[in-house]
């Protein structure tokens, strides 16, 4: 494998010839992201390396990397194509193969899903559609799933019923169809899904991208039940304000645990009513659609992964900030918050009572957090500084000693040296960990132009935007906390080790003092039958 590997930023998993795919790709282009195409069949015509942590995937010559920086738009995955000439059986093995190949290997390199493929399977369960919207306390159409005759009668009650296909069908495209008085008696060998035709005015397509929604609108001809069936090409729809939906379609998507979805309403005299969602349904066909949705699509897919980014540089170089003039020294201490993307949940958690009230503990403890750690920093950098003083005394009192004496004496002085810079570091980097911090609490201006979001949402939003900021700032605070009480550690322990070097080299030297006197007293000479001999002086 070349040594020279492109990092891609999104995947597109579509069709080379899909019009969604080319207006996204084109979106994402003009943001600098680096695309890469990709579906089930070009598994068979490209090379792959997949391990943990990082997918390499062939494009053409070059290769290209997919990791954990990496969002993978999981929109249509297409169909193996297999060569006739491959046996039919491993035929069917690479065809149930290819799949578990494409999202394992995405799995394994730890990519970001829009959206997950189990959750985009699962969400696709329009009976699961239903009875989240249910419990969301939005209104859908009453329904059941039978094939038994009485039952079928009995829901019936003398209203119109429509038939409503639950799959996207691979043979006959299935379309909503009234149901026959003769249907009735022969409501077929498996079971259908029955609504009571619900008498609207008009059509609905709602496109939920994040939690920021769009809506056009088209009008119904009488007797009409599906509108794909007269108008396939949607050419009918406008964009439209449907104040009366709200957040309703956001706080599905999130209910689903997408954070995209193409929704399907129906307005009626009563209010909207719920019919389907399409967690990666067509929107290009909607009038304004490519400039009003692809953009914030395009940013969801590239910029969304790095919520998490941000900038917290090392604290000698903020320390040296402080040396620098006010137009040379960069704002806040260089330190840049992370981008904030708003959770997929909030629409859904907001409809829960006190949410906000959690919410707002949550961002309060967080803040908390970061306090604690400028209290400790602070009380560090009080006992920091008295052994700093300790150390410097020591150190002159060191010197001195070793400059009065051999100067391989100055060795000694090394220790303390080493206590000394290592209090000088902690000290620096305790002070400024009570210094720049990012946080943010909701304000009025956050209702400001709101809608369609509910206030409640918006303002758990914000309360969630306060806790990682603040948290944020407060794993990285106790982070540098961490490392000034290491310093600090170092620091002492070395300035133990230079008490006892100082202590060692003076009773050294008051022993050596003691020995030269001894050895230099001054003597008596006498004569003792012609030899001299020294006696001491007392």
């Amino acid at each position: 494998m070349s040594t020279s590997v492109a990092h891609i930023d999104v995947v597109l998993v579509t069709d080379a010839e899909d019009q969604h795919y080319l207006a996204v790709d084109a979106q994402l282009k003009a943001l600098n992201a680096q695309t890469l195409r990709l579906n089930l069949s070009d598994l068979l015509s490209r090379s792959i390396i997949s391990q943990v942590g990082a997918l390499c995937i062939t494009e053409g010559t070059s290769w290209r990397q997919v990791d954990h920086e990496t969002t993978v738009w999981w929109y249509r995955a297409g169909r193996t194509r297999v060569d006739a000439h491959v046996a039919a059986d491993e035929a069917q093995l690479i065809v149930d193969e290819a799949p578990a190949v494409l999202i394992g290997a995405l799995r394994a390199a730890g990519v970001r899903w829009i959206d997950d493929p189990d959750l985009i399977r699962k969400a696709e369960s329009k009976l699961g559609q239903l009875a989240v919207a249910t419990s969301l306390g939005v209104s859908t159409p009453e329904w059941r799933v039978t094939n038994d005759k009485l039952a079928l009668r009995q829901f019936t009650d003398g209203q119109q019923l429509i038939a409503k296909p639950l799959s996207s069908g691979r043979g006959i495209a299935p379309y909503v169809a009234m149901v026959l008085p003769e249907d009735l008696q022969n409501p077929g060998e498996l079971a259908t899904l029955f609504q009571r035709r619900v008498n609207g005015e008009a059509d609905l397509r709602v496109v939920v991208v994040n939690g920021q929604s769009w809506v056009w609108r088209r009008p119904r001809e009488p007797d009409m039940v599906d509108w794909r069936a007269v108008d396939p090409s949607g050419e009918g729809f406008s964009r439209a304000t449907a104040e009366d939906l709200g957040s309703m379609p956001a706080r599905i998507t999130s209910a689903l645990g997408l954070t995209m979805s193409v929704q399907d309403w129906l307005e009626t005299r009563d209010g909207p009513i719920f019919l389907e969602a399409n967690p990666q349904g067509s929107w290009l066909f909607l009038q304004g659609a490519e400039q009003e949705v692809g953009p914030v699509l395009a940013q969801h897919l590239y910029l969304g992964v790095r919520d998490k980014a941000g900038t917290w540089p090392a604290p000698h170089r903020r320390a040296f900030y402080d040396f620098l003039t006010k137009k040379r020294a960069p704002h806040a201490d260089g330190i840049v918050p992370p981008q904030f993307a708003a959770p997929v949940w909030a629409d859904e958690v907001a409809g829960v009572p006190g949410a906000v009230e959690v919410a707002r503990s949550a961002r309060e403890a967080a803040e908390d957090a970061a306090k604690t750690a400028e209290d400790k920093a602070s009380r560090l950098v009080q006992v920091t500084l008295a052994l700093l003083t300790v150390g410097l005394a020591l150190g002159s009192y060191q010197l001195t000693f070793s400059l009065e004496r051999h100067w391989r004496g100055l060795f000694s002085v090394l220790p303390v040296a080493v206590a000394l810079g290592c209090l000088v570091v902690s000290a620096f980097e305790g002070v400024l960990i009570d210094r720049v911090g990012f946080y943010h609490h909701p304000s009025g201006r956050d209702l400001w132009c709101a809608y369609p979001r509910d206030p409640t949402t918006v303002l758990l939003v914000q309360e969630e935007r306060g806790r990682q900021l603040a948290r944020w700032s407060s794993d990285h605070k106790h982070t540098d906390l961490m490392q000034a009480r290491a310093w600090f550690t170092r620091g002492l322990a070395a300035l133990l080790l230079a008490g006892l070097v100082a202590g060692t080299c003076r009773a050294t030297a008051s022993v050596a003092v003691h020995s030269s006197a001894t050895s230099t007293r001054p003597t008596l000479a006498v004569t003792v039958q012609g030899t001299i001999t020294p006696i001491p002086k007392y």
